[in-house]
C-alpha cells in the first residue's frame, strides 16, 4: 500500500513537472515567433490611364503611365481583439510620355490663304504627352484580418502639359490643375515569413483638365470653342476604382 501511494505520489510530482516544463517551452516558442504589425513597402500601380475623351474631340483611346510607383508607411495606431486601425502614409510618382494618335469627328476649318489650309482634309490628331504628377497621400486603413479599406488625401501636383498636332502643326496646349484630392481603397494582403505582399484597388478624385492654348487659325473658332469647353473634364476614375495597385515590402 505504501509503495503504490509511492508510486502515485511520483508520479503526480513527474505530471506537475512536465506540465510546467510544457507551459515554459509554449511561452519561449511565443516568444520566439514575431508578431508583425507595422509595413514599409514598395508598391506599383496598374491601370493608371488617362482617356482622351477628356479632349472632346472623339477619342476612344487611353495612354497609359510610363512610371508608376511609390513607398508607403503603414504603423498601427490602435488595436483591439479583431480590428487594426493604421495610419497610412506615402509618396509616388506617376509619367505620363509618349504619343497617341486617334482619329477625329470635327472638320477644322483653317483661314484661308494660311499655311493651315492642309488641316482641312485632316482626320487625326497626335496628343503628345509630358506629364509628371508627384502624389505624396495620408490617410487611415481598418484591418480585419486579411481584408483592409481604407481612404484620406493626396497632396498632388503635376509638372508639364500635353500638347495637340495635326499634319504637325501645333493646334492645342493643356495641362491638368491639381490639388488635395480624396482617395478610397480597398484590397487583401497576407504575410510570409515576414514579407508583406498586398493587391488593391484604388478611386480618387481625378485632376481636372485646363486649355491654355488653341490656334484658332489652324482649327477655326467652333473647334476651338469645342476644345476650350473641355476645361474642367475629368475622367471616369473620379466615380469608380480606376487603377490597381500592387504592394510587397516589409513587416515589422
Amino acid at each position: 500500500m505504501i509503495k503504490y501511494l509511492v508510486q502515485k505520489q511520483f508520479f503526480i510530482l513527474v505530471a506537475i513537472v512536465v506540465s510546467f516544463l510544457g507551459v515554459f517551452t509554449i511561452e519561449a516558442i511565443a516568444q520566439q515567433i514575431p508578431s508583425y504589425s507595422n509595413r514599409f513597402y514598395y508598391f506599383y500601380e496598374v491601370g493608371n490611364q488617362i482617356p482622351l475623351s477628356d479632349f472632346a474631340l472623339g477619342s476612344a483611346e487611353k495612354i497609359k503611365d510610363k512610371d508608376g510607383n511609390g513607398l508607403g508607411f503603414s504603423w498601427v495606431i490602435r488595436e483591439g481583439n479583431k480590428l487594426k486601425l493604421e495610419l497610412d502614409l506615402g509618396y509616388s510618382r506617376t509619367v505620363y510620355k509618349g504619343q497617341v494618335e486617334d482619329g477625329v469627328e470635327v472638320t477644322f476649318e483653317p483661314q484661308a490663304g494660311t499655311d493651315y489650309e492642309v488641316l482641312s482634309s485632316s482626320k487625326n490628331v497626335v496628343y503628345d504627352f509630358d506629364l509628371i504628377f508627384q502624389n505624396p497621400y495620408i490617410g487611415f486603413n481598418v484591418v480585419i484580418d486579411y481584408f483592409r479599406i481604407g481612404g484620406g488625401r493626396i497632396i498632388q501636383s503635376v509638372e508639364g502639359d500635353v500638347t495637340l498636332y495635326a499634319e504637325n502643326i501645333e493646334i492645342a496646349k493643356a495641362e491638368y490643375e491639381t490639388k488635395n484630392q480624396l482617395y478610397g481603397q480597398i484590397g487583401l494582403d497576407f504575410v510570409l515569413e515576414g514579407l508583406y505582399f498586398g493587391a488593391f484597388l484604388r478611386a480618387f478624385e481625378a485632376p481636372s483638365l485646363k486649355i491654355t492654348s488653341c490656334n484658332e487659325e489652324a482649327l477655326g473658332k467652333l473647334v476651338c470653342s469645342r476644345i476650350r469647353g473641355a476645361t474642367g473634364n475629368r475622367n471616369l476614375r473620379s466615380n469608380s476604382f480606376g487603377e490597381g495597385i500592387l504592394q510587397i515590402g516589409l513587416m515589422f
